[in-house]
């Protein structure tokens, strides 16, 4: 990756979080609004990028870089769960905060900050990689990580029901591998729509981060000497290493930079929003989820050099 071009990239993300802070802030922008948007991007934009990723019939990837995408994707969350699971020792945190170290080691923002930030420096082939990360994602979220948040409580309440897999990021996902993986042509016309309607994702998403940040006490985040040392371990040390193995088995520069930013982006929503489904506390992944996307800017740009 050019890493001027990734910082470029980056600095554009970081004014867009800006102004979905500052329009929050000066509540231009009703709460209301902020979920529209996020339904949106949920269901409508994140999904139309996963699947242009595909119809390009020019633009697709070889089918034995994406099979290396999938080893590399097992790979990447067997080893980013192996240091879940220790991660919170590692930082000698207080216990009761171990179980959110885990859940942010493991998932990352894939969707709203990996496939824009992929689309925008490494083009839309490399969107069909990171679909593959956001497959697994899905897979883990609703399995690992409910067994995470719910550990040690009655079996009965976190049992896993299928229906929990079956949302846009995960069929749009499987759609696209399966246009792919036949060759499926599609109709420039489709082709096109798909296009445009993923064109506004970029921004959409980043400007719901900042939204976000608004209604948050930032100076809070801040006081916890965890939160950064969690991020130099998370988001620059394990990339770096990961990307170092990985450029001595794979010679693929797409592939590879394509995992650098799949690896490094900061922590997602998801376990967030399951912790607050389920009534656990919430606070140090609302920490981590602000602080890791603020330095995003910083620790993925670093990543770069490496690739």
């Amino acid at each position: 990756m050019d890493t001027t071009v990734v910082l470029g990239q980056m600095c554009i993300i970081f004014v867009f979080i800006i102004i979905g802070y500052l329009t929050k802030k000066k509540r231009m922008i009703s709460d209301a609004g902020i979920k529209d948007m996020t339904w949106l991007i949920v269901n409508v934009c994140n999904p139309a990028l996963i699947l242009s990723a595909v119809m390009n019939q020019e633009d697709r990837p070889s089918m034995s870089s994406a099979l290396v995408m999938v080893m590399i994707s097992v790979a990447a969350y067997a080893i980013m769960i192996l240091i879940g699971l220790i991660m919170g020792r590692l930082l000698r945190a207080p216990k009761k905060d171990w179980k959110c170290y885990n859940l942010m080691t493991v998932f990352g923002n894939t969707g709203f900050i990996g496939m824009p930030l992929a689309q925008a420096v490494l083009g839309s082939r490399s969107v069909l990689y990171l679909a593959i990360f956001a497959l697994f994602f899905n897979l883990l979220i609703y399995t690992y990580g409910i067994a995470v948040i719910r550990r040690g409580e009655d079996a009965s309440k976190t049992s896993f029901k299928l229906r929990s897999l079956i949302n846009p990021g995960t069929v749009t996902s499987v759609i696209a591998l399966l246009i792919f993986f036949t060759g499926t042509g599609v109709p420039g016309i489709v082709s096109t729509a798909f296009k445009y309607l993923s064109t506004p994702v970029t921004f959409l998403a980043v400007f719901v981060i900042g939204a976000t940040l608004a209604d948050m006490d930032l100076a809070s985040v801040f006081n916890d000497p965890h939160i950064y040392l969690f991020t130099v371990l998370r988001q620059i040390v394990f990339p770096i290493v990961f990307i170092f193995f990985l450029k001595m088995l794979v010679h693929d520069s797409l592939v590879t930079a394509s995992s650098a930013i799949a690896i490094s982006v900061p922590v997602g929503n998801m376990p967030l929003m399951l912790a607050r489904f389920y009534g656990e506390d919430t606070e140090l992944l609302t920490k981590g989820i602000i602080f890791t996307t603020i330095f995003s800017v910083i620790t993925i740009t670093i990543v770069s050099l490496a690739v």
